[in-house]
Order: structure tokens, then C-alpha cells, then sequence
């Protein structure tokens, strides 16, 4: 202290020499004194003088100077709680943090005392969730003359939450603006009640003044009459802290007694008293408001991860700051990811004790959760004893760490064999009875005791009266792993007899995890249930060792080849299913989300599936890790076979959009590149974060679109020209439909067949006697022509005679092909006796057996017109039968009439589209329909007809009457709203080409549709309602039925089907759009949605990225 006299003198004799001569300079100025400068001089002169007296005073209680005192206690108070606590942890890391860096202020909610007694502090249970607004933090409640008990669970923050709000109270005053910025802040009082037990129990017990200088971090710097002016004053925030660490009941109550006189003789100031419930309940604050400490939520796990990495990356590293910053990011990140994936660590991290220790050991011990068994282990001692003893607190049962873990390990073996969560505390005393006995004998603790001070170290929790229940089922799990490993020889049948229990499950992993796991994996494989298995080969994974043996069985089983049962298949899938799907993220709802899109290879195990049952599904990039390009149906169907391969009730889920759009999820490895399939209970949706929309249609798929369009569509636009009439085009559709039926024919379809092979075999007839009976050497065109429709007449029969008829007469044509086979006689031709003849007669004799079923009254001899037959058996198809039905009708000729220059436009269109044909069939089609151009100046005959159809559908694959209509309906439709598109001469000026390509370019505004099929199920059932028109009816009735099978994958994919399914919805939106009315316009916009999508789909190498994928909800 003479030192510092000395110190403050000597500045205070430089200050006043210095003063002094300013003073004299400005004194005697031009020789006249300056009283301004004068009083100044002096009163900053006696300023110093009384500054330097205060700062070399000794403390005295009357000291005149309290706002000395005032910064000399809170400088003291900032410095003791300026550090985060972290008593009883064992891994420990290498620097100490401040308090400012990494405190993340816990919330509380009002509550009944009672009803905090069962809470343990850890997961999002139901007793945090309240009405909105509730949770607040410690400051918004502080009234003056308010007293509050704040109860919270073992490790809930409670000490940490007082020592921050001294440290927040102790520091200057920022709020400038703030309309008490001229008064000082409330002064913090903040007392630990374990370190002042025997001041408080004392005869005459020291008031609060005494009792708070008399501090550690305090003591002889501040006298308590100064203190205790500022309680009178009624300016000070006392935090009392650990009420429930007075051990002894009977302490207990008199502490509380002596907080009552202090609230009573300090009325204005405010009280907060911490405790533990169990602590608290028998003795509360009568005039007390509680406040419950809330867990943490998910937000301030991570904000708690980030400030904690940040804090310790800063301290260890030197670098640059935004270097520093993003390595503590990646490292949070990739704790909350681990935490997220594993449920029982996200719950534990709701505790901020245990999230420290988690940190910890996630950063000094390695990476979660390899490392979880010995987190647990270290969770146990710090909540059974450690926390404790790094207190100094007292035990009354006088037992170590170990031989209380092994009372608990024994109590937790029990509650699992019996399978329970909640133990009547009668019954827990008697297990732990013997336990008990064996660790410090008969007569040192009783149970009760014990069950008593387990309870107060918040491993065990008296959820209700009298029922306890360890204060997570993970640490349940873990103690009984623990207890297993000490005595495999008489418990590890607990776990290989359990093999395909969910229930024990957890344990097994933990006991894996630091023991041989042959013996379980063992037992998984006889069980061989998929649970079984799936737990086998977590073991491999998290074991500390297996047989080597062991792991090839394993190894050997999840690769068995292609040559595999169904059964056998659907085992090794679940297995592969379940073990990929384990890991969940959990939302603040408790929604179980799986922690990974679907991957590759779980979806190529679901198109192998789908391809063994004739669906057409893509198995997608094999080098992605992600599956990607899924369609609507295709999602919904994958739920369905994924939840097909359990048995045991588990089931998936596709996330609700709230759901898929959740912020937690945004740590998922790629979540960010793609969109995400959702379902709301009515529809299925696709939610996008910040990956691009996939059915948007790239602008150069728009502008080829035109072409394909003519590519699919150019015969039946050049047939509405040929075909003179409408009944032949009709008749050719409905042809189609019968050609292409079923084998399981019914007596139409085998009358029309049989007249189709009769017309046929006809036509041979009289070709042969054109050429080879004609007398002189046929040419070799016509015979090559005979020869093809004799090999047609042979596809088309099963009949046996026919069939050797038909051979024969085969052979003879192409001995005269080549005539190096031989002659043959030429009685095989003979128009009347001939083998060709009789193949008339035996054709006709099949149709005649039909005929009859049927009823229908056609005379069916040698003589009969085939023609004329075939059209009325065509014309009774399709008015009687169900299975045969033209939905609409095909006027394409009668629209091109309408405007000759139209009709030539087209002509010019078509013919410079088959120069440059985009497909292989489509040279074909051209030369198929050149031959009938050739005719067109004659009769389109029937036979014509007919050769045509066969043509088209060898082409059109298994739904070639369904292409033919959508054909013919899509290309009438687009030529009939060019025709009518414009007006004036600029209608003489627009092309085909032209006019398509500016009106498909107008659907793009609209944006697209995630599921046209559904979409157009809805668009058609909205048009029906309002009374569309027959054609617009016609057209999306077609797209919806052809496309839908494309989209179900009931059909191989194809440009064609798509191609034609656009050309006739952009037909029916051409319709729609000229017609007024609010429903029509709707339509157009949605068909608009569709066709984008449609086209988006044709060429899936030429659009948009294919970022389609699956996440998955686990019920």
C-alpha cells in the first residue's frame, strides 16, 4: 500500500506541475488575469488531488468514494465468472473458454414445481412443449422485488445460467440511448450456497452482506456495510446458486429459512434461487415464482457447436481468421450431422453438461459415434459421482464411482430383462438390495438411501411418485452392455437370445463395441430374420472384433450372385435396407428422418424389382452416389416395395413438404443439389431448395419439338389427304385394334382374322395366275411380291393344314425364285383345285365357325365379296363389341379443304421434313406411303388399306391401335387449328413448321408439373364436368391413356409415345384457348404445365439436370 501511496503522489505532483503552468500562461495574459482560466486550473488541480487520496486509501466502510468500491466488487465478480465451468468432466480439453465465447442462454418456462419433478433433462419429451411464446430467457422475467425459483435438471445449465447473468450485470452499461443510460446497472450478488453451508447453519447466521464479501473471489476488497447499503437500496440482482446441494434435509430447510429473512429484509431487491426439483419440492420458497429451465433445442445445440469450435480453432491455430473460421464450421457441421444420425446422442445433447462432454470427446477422443460407448461410460461417472466430488460436495453413502456404477449396472440388466422403462421404486429397492450388500457389505447403506442419492445425481429420475426410471433409456442400455461385459459367462445369452429383438438391440451394439462379437453374430445368423442380420453386420462395423471366418459368411451373403430365390433376394434387400435406413435425424416434432438420400444402390435393388415384374424402370447413373431422375409414381411405388421387405410392423415414409423443407436437413451430404419428393396426404410434390426446377424444358428442346412432331405425326397428316372418305380411315383404325388383340381371341376377332387371311391368300391366288400360269416367265418383281404376301398369309395362321399348305406353296414360288431347287407342279397354283385354292376354302371354313358364334348374317362360300364381308365384320366390331371403340371422330381431309393454299403449305412442309427424316422408321413410313400416293389418283381400296395397317403396327409395338388413334387424332387436331389459326394474308404466309413452333413456344411461361400423369387424370375429370368439347375430350383422353404408361413404366420408355402424347395435348390446348370461359383457360394453363414437363422428358441427355431423389421418413 505505500508503494501505491507513492505511486498515486508522485502523478499527482507531475498533474499539478503541469496544470500550474498552463494555468500561469493563462493568468497573466497581456497583464490582465483570466478568471476562466483560473477556476478551471484550480478545479482540475483539486479533481487530481482527490482521485490520487481515493485510489491510496485503504478500504474503509465510510469511505466517501462508492463508486471506487462499486468498480473494485464488479471487476472482482467479472473475473470469477468470466471462465465456463466445467466441474467433474473428464476429457477436458487444453484451454480454458470465456464465458462470452461460447454461452449459449437457456430458456424457461413458468411452471408448477410439481410439475418439474420427472424431468430428466434430456430429449425433446412433452413436458418442454408448451403454447407459443413461453420459453424466455432469465432476463425478461427480473422485476424489482420479484423472487424466482429456477428448477432444472442435473447438468440443465442452472449454475452456468447464474454465473452468466452476474457476469451480464457486471459489465458497463451499453444502452446509450436507453432511458435509464444515466443510472447504473443493478448490482449482481451472486452466492454458491455449498461454499457458505456453515455460515448459514451457524446460531446466529451472518446476513446476506456478510456472507457474500466473505467470498473467495471477494474477500477483504469490498466491506458488506457498502454492500449492504445497495440492498437497502433495494438496487441488486441476488443469485443464489444450488439450493439442492445442501445434502441434508434438515440444512436444507433452515438455509431456506434463512433465504425467507433475507427476501424479507431486502423486500426490493430480486432473489433467484437454483435447485434441482428433488432439492427444492420439500422445502420451497413460499412467495416464489418457479421457473423451469428448458432442454436445449436443436437452434441452440448448433449455435452452442459453432461458438465452441470457434473458440477452441481460434485458440489452437494461427491463421488467418476466415481460415480459422472455416475448419470450426466443417467441424460443428460434421458433429451436428453425427448427432442428427444417431437419436439417442441428439437427445443426450439437449443436456448442455452432456453436449460439452459430447463436444470433448467428439474433438480430443475421435469422431462420433465410434467413440459413443466410452462417451456413455463417461456420462455415468461424471452424473454418478465425478460432478459431485469436483464440487466438494458430501456423499451419504460414502461409496466410489465404481461401486455405485456397479449397483446401477445391476439395476439396469434388471429393467431390461423385465423390459421396462419405469421401475416402482419398491421394486428397485430390492434389486439393488444384494448388489448393494456386495459392495460395502449388510449394514453400511440401505437401498433406500442409495436409491435416494442415485436420484439426486440425475442418472436415475423419479418421474412420478414413487417410479423411477433411468434419465434416458440410452444410459439404461449402456449400464446393462456394461454389466454384461463383467459377467459374460452367466449374461450373454441375454443378447444371442435376443438376437432379433429390436429391444435389445442398442445394448448389443454397446457390448460389440468393447467385446469378441463372434458369439451374437453367430446367433444373428441362426435367427436369420432381417432385424437379425442387419444387427450382424452393424456388429462387423462397430465391433471391436470378429472371427475372420465370421466376416467372409457374412461378406459372401450379401453377394450371392443373380442365381437367387425371390425369397432370398428380399431378405439380403431388407437387410441392406435396414442397415442403410438406420440412421435418423430428428426434427423438434420427434420425425424420424433418415440422415441420407436414397442412394444407387439402394434404388437399383428396387429397379431389379421392378424389372422382374415387366415395369421399365431405369436403374439411373451408376457412378452417382445419389439416386436421381425418379418419377412421381415411381417414388410412391419404391415406399411400397420398401416397406414390403418388414414384417415386424416398421414402415417409411416420404416427407411432408414442411417436412423436406426443414433447415436441419440442410446438413445432409448433397441435400442442397437436389430436389426432394414430398407428399402432403393427397399428392405427391417435389421440393426444391437451391437446385434447379428438373421439368423446366430447355429452350432448344422447345425449338426441335416441331420436327419431332412431323417425325411422329407426318402419315396420318399426309393420309387426311389421300383418304377420300371418312369410313376408311375408321375402318383401318378399328382393323388396327383387331390385329393387334389378344390371343385369347373371341369369335369376332377370329372372324375378322380369318376373312383378313382369306383376302389375303386370295390375293396370292390371283397373283400366281398373273404370273407363273400367265404362260410366260414372270417377272421377278411380281414373283418376289407373291412370295411376301404368301409368307404374310403364313404369320397370320396357326391353322396346322393351312399352315402345310401354305409351306407348300411357299417353296414352289421360290423354285421359280431360284430355279436350281427344281420344278414344282404347277397344279399348286391352279386358281380352282390348286393349293392355293383350297388354303381360300380352309381360311373361309375357320371364319364360317365364328360367323355362326356370332350370328352374324354373312354368306361365306367360294363366291363371297372378301371385301365386302370384311367391312360388315369391321362395321359389327365396332358398334357391338366393347372391347372395340373409336372415341372421337378423324375429319383431317375435310379440314385442309378449307383453304387450298393450306393444303399446299402442308404438302411443302411434309415433303421438305422427308428429306431429312430424324429416324430410321421414318424412311419406311415415306416409302409405305409413296406407294399409296402413286394411287391416289385411284380408288384407296381396301387391300390398300389393309397393307398399310400392317405396316404401321409391325412398327408401333404392343399398343399399335393406340398409337394409330393418337396418331390420326393429334395430326387431324394440329392441322385444323392451323387452318384456323390466323386471318387476313398473313394466314397464306404461316407454315405448318412455323405455326407449331410459335405455338408451343407460348406453354413455357407456365412453368411445368412434377406429376403429368396425376395432372392430367385431374385436367380431363375438370374438362368432363364443364362439357368440353368431343374433340378436346378425344385428345386428352388419348395423351392421358398412352403416356400414363410411360410414366407408370408399365411401358419401355420412348420418344414416340411422349412425342405424340405433346402433339395432341398442345392440339387440345389450341382448342381450348380460342373458347372464353374461366375453367377452359384453367385447362389451358394446365395442359400448359404438362406438355413443358413432357417435353422435358423427350431427350433427357438435351434438358435439364435429372436432381430428382428420395428422403425417407421412418414411421
Amino acid at each position: 500500500m505505500p508503494r501505491l501511496r507513492f505511486v498515486a503522489l508522485a502523478i499527482a505532483a507531475a498533474t499539478g506541475a503541469v496544470t500550474a503552468g498552463v494555468a500561469a500562461n493563462q493568468v497573466i495574459n497581456d497583464g490582465q488575469i483570466s478568471w476562466t482560466w483560473t477556476y478551471l486550473a484550480f478545479g482540475f488541480t483539486l479533481l487530481v488531488a482527490l482521485l490520487t487520496a481515493a485510489a491510496a486509501e485503504p478500504s474503509r466502510p465510510n469511505s466517501p468514494f462508492p463508486h471506487i468500491r462499486r468498480g473494485v466488487y464488479l471487476r472482482q465478480l467479472r473475473a470469477s465468472v468470466a471462465d465456463m465451468e466445467t466441474i467433474g468432466v473428464v476429457t477436458q480439453g487444453e484451454f480454458v473458454l470465456r464465458m462470452r465465447q461460447v454461452y449459449v442462454d437457456v430458456t424457461l418456462q413458468p411452471r408448477p414445481a410439481r410439475d418439474t419433478a420427472g424431468d430428466s433433462g434430456l430429449g425433446a419429451g412433452s413436458q418442454e412443449i408448451g403454447r407459443p411464446g413461453e420459453r424466455r430467457s432469465l432476463a425478461s422475467f427480473l422485476r424489482e422485488g420479484r423472487v424466482f425459483a429456477v428448477l432444472g435438471a442435473p447438468g440443465s445449465g442452472k449454475t452456468t445460467l447464474a454465473r452468466y447473468t452476474a457476469l451480464a450485470l457486471s459489465e458497463p452499461n451499453r444502452r446509450v440511448l436507453g432511458r435509464e443510460f444515466w443510472r447504473p446497472r443493478r448490482l449482481p450478488v451472486l452466492l454458491y450456497l455449498r461454499g457458505h453451508t456453515a455460515s448459514l447453519l451457524a446460531e446466529e447466521p451472518e446476513s446476506l452482506a456478510e456472507v457474500a464479501v466473505s467470498s473467495p473471489w471477494l474477500r477483504d476488497r469490498i466491506p458488506a456495510a457498502w454492500l449492504r447499503g445497495r440492498l437497502d437500496r433495494g438496487r441488486c440482482v441476488v443469485l443464489l446458486d444450488g439450493l439442492d446441494e445442501v445434502a441434508d434435509e434438515q440444512d436444507r430447510k433452515r438455509v431456506v429459512g434463512w433465504v425467507h429473512d433475507q427476501i424479507a429484509r431486502y423486500p426490493r431487491n430480486t432473489f433467484v434461487v437454483t435447485s434441482r426439483p428433488y432439492g427444492y419440492l420439500s422445502n420451497p420458497l413460499t412467495n416464489a415464482d418457479v421457473l423451469h429451465v428448458q432442454r436445449f433445442t436443436a437452434d441452440q445445440v448448433s449455435q452452442f457447436l459453432h461458438s465452441w469450435y470457434r473458440a477452441i480453432e481460434r485458440r489452437s491455430r494461427l491463421g488467418r481468421d476466415q481460415d480459422v473460421h472455416e475448419i470450426a464450421e466443417q467441424k460443428a457441421l460434421d458433429l451436428i450431422g453425427r448427432l442428427r444420425g444417431q437419436p439417442a446422442l441428439h437427445d443426450l445433447a439437449a443436456n448442455p453438461l452432456l453436449l460439452t462432454m459430447i463436444a470433448n470427446v467428439h474433438r480430443y477422443r475421435g469422431a462420433l459415434p465410434g467413440s459413443r460407448a466410452a462417451l456413455y461410460a463417461e456420462m455415468c461417472d461424471v452424473l454418478l459421482h465425478r460432478r459431485q466430488e469436483g464440487k466438494n460436495l458430501a456423499d451419504p453413502t460414502g461409496l466410489t464411482g465404481p461401486q455405485k456404477a456397479a449397483v446401477m449396472r445391476h439395476l439396469a440388466v434388471h429393467m431390461m430383462v423385465s423390459r421396462q422403462r419405469d421401475i416402482t421404486s419398491a421394486e428397485a429397492l430390492r434389486v439393488v438390495k444384494e448388489p448393494l450388500a456386495e459392495v460395502c457389505g449388510q449394514t453400511s447403506i440401505t437401498p433406500d438411501v442409495f436409491l435416494s442419492e442415485a436420484s439426486k445425481s440425475g442418472l436415475l429420475v423419479e418421474r412420478e411418485q414413487g417410479l423411477f426410471a433411468f434419465a434416458h433409456l440410452t444410459l439404461q442400455e449402456y449400464l446393462a452392455a456394461a454389466q454384461i461385459k463383467e459377467r459374460p459367462d452367466d449374461l450373454r445369452q441375454l443378447l444371442t437370445g435376443n438376437a432379433d429383438d429390436p429391444w435389445w438391440r442398442e445394448t448389443s451394439l454397446l457390448w460389440a463395441a468393447d467385446a469378441d462379437s463372434t458369439p451374437l453374430i453367430e446367433a444373428c445368423l441362426r435367427a436369420g430374420t432381417i432385424r437379425a442380420l442387419a444387427l450382424a453386420f452393424t456388429c462387423v462395423d462397430q465391433g471391436r472384433q470378429v472371427q475372420p471366418a465370421i466376416r467372409d459368411r457374412l461378406d459372401r451373403m450379401l453377394d450371392p450372385g443373380e442365381a437367387v430365390s425371390v425369397e432370398r433376394r428380399r431378405l439380403i434387400d431388407g437387410v441392406t435396407m435396414l442397415r442403410a435406413l438406420h440412421n435418423v435425424i430428428h426434427l423438434d416434432d420427434g420425425t424420424a428422418i433418415c440422415s441420407q438420400l436414397v442412394t444407387t444402390d439402394m434404388w437399383t435393388r428396387f429397379v431389379r424389382y421392378e424389372n422382374l415384374r415387366g415395369r421399365h424402370t431405369p436403374s439411373g447413373d451408376p457412378g452417382a452416389i445419389t439416386a436421381t431422375g425418379m418419377l412421381a409414381g415411381d417414388a410412391a411405388r419404391f415406399i411400397s416395395w420398401l416397406n414390403n421387405l418388414f414384417d415386424d410392423g416398421l414402415t417409411y415414409r416420404l416427407p411432408t413438404p414442411a417436412e423436406a423443407d426443414h433447415r436441419y436437413l440442410q446438413i445432409l451430404p448433397g441435400f442442397r443439389d437436389h430436389t426432394v419428393w414430398a407428399h402432403d396426404g393427397k399428392r405427391l410434390s417435389l421440393v426444391a431448395q437451391d437446385a434447379p426446377w428438373p421439368y423446366d424444358p430447355m429452350p432448344g428442346q422447345v425449338a426441335r419439338y416441331p420436327e419431332l412432331i412431323l417425325t411422329h405425326t407426318h402419315i396420318f397428316i399426309r393420309l387426311s389427304m389421300i383418304v377420300p372418305e371418312v369410313r376408311s380411315l375408321t375402318n383401318l383404325l378399328t382393323y388396327a385394334q383387331v390385329f393387334s388383340a389378344t390371343p385369347d381371341r373371341l369369335p369376332i376377332f377370329e372372324l375378322i382374322s380369318a376373312l383378313d387371311l382369306a383376302a389375303t391368300i386370295a390375293r396370292a391366288r390371283t397373283l400366281a395366275s398373273q404370273t407363273i400360269l400367265a404362260g410366260r416367265r414372270p417377272d421377278e418383281s411380281r414373283l418376289q411380291e407373291l412370295d411376301d404376301i404368301v409368307a404374310r398369309a403364313l404369320s397370320m395362321t396357326q391353322h396346322r393344314v393351312l399352315t402345310r399348305n401354305l409351306t407348300s406353296v411357299r417353296d414352289a414360288v421360290r423354285s421359280h425364285l431360284r430355279p436350281s431347287i427344281g420344278g414344282v407342279p404347277e397344279l399348286v397354283f391352279d386358281e380352282k383345285n390348286g393349293t392355293l385354292a383350297r388354303a381360300v376354302d380352309l381360311a373361309l371354313q375357320v371364319a364360317s365357325t365364328a360367323n355362326r358364334e356370332i350370328g352374324l348374317n354373312i354368306e361365306l362360300n367360294s363366291q363371297v365379296d372378301l371385301a365386302g364381308a370384311l367391312d360388315l365384320a369391321l362395321d359389327h366390331a365396332l358398334k357391338r363389341h366393347p372391347r372395340i371403340t373409336l372415341r372421337g371422330t378423324f375429319n383431317g381431309r375435310a379440314a385442309l379443304t378449307y383453304s387450298p393454299a393450306h393444303a399446299d403449305s402442308l404438302r411443302d412442309t411434309l415433303a421438305r421434313h422427308q428429306e431429312e427424316p430424324r429416324h430410321d422408321h421414318a424412311e419406311a413410313y415415306d416409302a409405305r406411303i409413296q406407294a399409296i400416293d402413286r394411287r391416289s389418283e385411284l380408288e384407296f381400296n381396301r387391300d390398300h388399306r389393309l397393307r398399310l395397317t400392317r405396316a404401321l403396327i409391325a412398327d408401333l409395338g404392343a399398343r399399335p391401335f393406340e398409337v394409330l388413334s393418337i396418331m390420326a387424332a393429334a395430326a387431324e387436331g394440329l392441322v385444323y387449328s392451323w387452318v384456323n389459326s390466323s386471318n387476313g394474308s398473313r394466314k397464306q404466309e404461316t407454315t405448318f413448321q412455323e405455326f407449331l413452333n410459335d405455338s408451343l413456344s407460348k406453354h413455357l411461361p407456365n412453368g411445368s408439373h412434377e406429376d403429368p400423369a396425376t395432372a392430367l387424370q385431374h385436367i380431363s375429370e375438370k374438362l368432363t364436368e364443364s362439357g368440353a368439347d368431343l374433340r378436346v375430350l378425344t385428345l386428352v383422353g388419348y395423351a392421358k391413356g398412352l403416356i400414363t404408361r410411360v410414366l407408370d413404366r408399365t411401358a419401355p420408355p420412348g420418344e414416340r409415345d411422349i412425342v405424340l402424347s405433346v402433339a395432341a395435348l398442345h392440339a387440345a390446348a389450341l382448342q381450348l384457348q380460342d373458347k372464353s370461359g374461366d375453367s377452359n383457360q384453367a385447362a389451358v394453363k394446365s395442359l400448359s404445365n404438362v406438355i413443358n414437363t413432357l417435353i422435358a422428358l423427350t431427350e433427357p441427355d438435351e434438358g435439364p439436370v435429372a436432381n430428382q431423389a428420395l428422403l425417407l421418413v421412418r414411421n
